[in-house]
């Protein structure tokens, strides 16, 4: 697999992972996402695949996009091995906040492969 399809397989992993947080967390709130241990479950599990497909897109095709890409790595680690320090208010700050964000970075960083 060359270069350029290894990161739109990679993006599409993206993708889709991004679109699965939004399906799991529609018409959520705060209160009722820090309940949902399910949810929760399966927001992190899409976070983690999103962190490992950054990893193996080329560096110099992320860095054509202005984004801290080692952000998005770092909350994977964060994850597999501080796992017992996460707060799930803080989770869905991401879910909220950053995550919009990062799809359309995901988006401009396709226009470049």
């Amino acid at each position: 697999m060359g270069e350029v399809n290894r990161n739109l397989y990679r993006i599409g992993h993206i993708s889709d992972a991004i679109l699965q947080i939004e399906k799991f967390t529609l018409n959520f709130t705060e209160d009722k996402f820090c309940k949902d241990y399910l949810v929760q479950s399966g927001v992190l599990y899409q976070f983690s695949i999103i962190g490992e497909a950054i990893q193996h897109i080329d560096r110099d095709t992320l860095e054509m996009v202005d984004y801290p890409w080692h952000m998005v790595r770092g909350f994977r680690n964060f994850i597999a091995h501080e796992y017992h320090k996460l707060e799930m208010e803080a989770v869905w700050g991401i879910v909220t906040n950053d995550l919009p964000i990062l799809k359309l970075k995901i988006e401009e960083l396709k226009k470049h492969c």
